[in-house]
């Protein structure tokens, strides 16, 4: 089937070529044989003298009826225009005078012309007297044109049979295309070209469409179902953490509280909301990856060491507070950088969140930053913690961060190798 077939307008113009082959034959073979019925039949001698017989018997009657002398041209010529297909020739002795053929009508003087012979003649009796007629009879012209008539209409109509016929299959086909598509099956079926032309090509691209429509169907299903099951979460975990918050917040404000009541009071309260920030990052993560409206993005040119500085230094305090032990080296030029420096902090919010859970804190974290063909380049590595129970994840926070960065015009990369976990960002 990935072969190429006969494309549909080849097809067609053989078609046409057939039609016009086909009509000329059946022309010529119907026009054949009647003109040989009519030669062989209507010619024959017995009817064509039976046909004089008749018209001499008709004018003969009409002259006598009507007193007609044999110079009144125009009687004759009336009787000769109610007996179509009539050319009628009038002797006087051996002398031809009168000629009538159709509409037209000739005279001729005596002794012009003198010859008879060949002309099958009859005499009437004219009132003046009895004059030698010829009657001509050519009405096998009237079933000639008729045969030709009848074979062309042969001709048409089987060529635009043909051409209905072949143009009925065509529309068939996208026909029966256009059913499919509409049909309730539509998903679940595989639509396989029935030929290798554009009607076939038309198959396959509306086969492509479709792959690309229940594609895109399925991720928009998986992003609602993703929010839906995440705000559902949400709404019960964010209750919670908070009406312990407020709980704690009113028990440190009791008078009787000792200092040990308070500060574990502050304790709690201080874990509830580190609970609470990371729901709203989460959430914050879901938006990156699910909103199709777009990041706000406001660029500003900044130091390039000054803003990796503040950015990575303040993630190192918290870091190193968790007993992380972490070598940062920042070996660039100062200089100017154009970034969103919020959406970048984003960025090492995630990536040192990352660390703090998942980090090995017995191996150290390495920090390298410098310059590589005209971009800033931070390498991180680190360790993974054995302890790390391996689990399904839906990476919103690897999406987040790709996209972030796809928006400010750069990039980050994560790769891993056994233990080993290595983040590169690019700006």
């Amino acid at each position: 089937m990935n072969k190429k077939g006969m494309s549909l307008k080849l097809k067609s113009f053989l078609v046409i070529v057939l039609a016009v082959v086909i009509g000329a034959v059946l022309y010529f073979t119907v026009s054949s044989v009647l003109c040989f019925a009519i030669d062989n039949y209507y010619l024959s001698d017995s009817l064509e003298e039976k046909r004089i017989e008749k018209f001499n018997a008709s004018f003969q009657d009409y002259v006598r009826s009507n007193n007609v002398v044999s110079t009144d041209e125009e009687a004759i010529k009336e009787w000769c225009e109610s007996n179509k297909y009539i050319y009628f020739m009038l002797f006087d002795d051996d002398s031809l005078r009168l000629v009538i053929d159709g509409d037209s009508s000739y005279t001729y003087s005596d002794g012009q012309i003198t010859n008879m012979s060949g002309y099958d003649v009859t005499t009437i009796e004219f009132a003046d007297g009895n004059f030698n007629v010829s009657i001509i009879e050519f009405s096998e012209s009237m079933y000639y044109t008729m045969a030709y008539i009848i074979s062309a209409a042969v001709a048409i109509l089987t060529s635009f049979v043909i051409l209905l016929e072949f143009l009925s299959h065509t529309v068939k086909r996208i026909t029966t295309l256009s059913n499919k598509v509409s049909s309730s099956d539509f998903n679940n079926e595989n639509l396989v070209p029935d030929r290798n032309d554009e009607i076939g090509e038309l198959y396959r691209s509306v086969e492509k469409m479709k792959k690309e429509i229940v594609y895109h169907y399925e991720n928009e299903m998986q992003s609602y179902n993703a929010n839906k099951e995440l705000i559902t979460n949400m709404s019960h975990d964010i209750r919670t953490p908070l009406t312990s918050i407020i709980g704690y917040n009113e028990m440190m404000l009791k008078p009787d509280n000792t200092a040990e009541d308070v500060r574990q009071y502050a304790a709690f309260s201080l874990e509830k909301a580190n609970q609470l920030k990371d729901m709203s990052d989460k959430l914050f993560k879901y938006f990156l990856v699910y909103d199709k409206s777009g990041i706000d993005v406001n660029f500003e040119s900044i130091s390039a060491e000054l803003l990796i500085q503040q950015l990575i230094g303040e993630q190192l305090v918290i870091a190193r507070q968790n007993g992380f032990d972490i070598v940062f080296n920042c070996d660039i030029d100062d200089v100017e950088i154009l970034t969103d420096p919020l959406l970048l902090k984003r960025i090492f919010d995630n990536v040192f969140s990352n660390i703090n859970k998942y980090a090995d804190k017995e191996k150290t974290v390495k920090i390298d930053t410098a310059i590589v063909d005209g971009k800033v380049n931070i390498l991180i590595i680190n360790y993974i913690s054995p302890r790390v129970i391996k689990k399904e994840s839906t990476q919103i926070g690897l999406k987040s961060c790709k996209k972030i960065m796809e928006v400010l015009g750069g990039s980050i990369d994560f790769k891993s190798l056994d233990d080993l976990y290595m983040t590169t960002i690019t700006i």
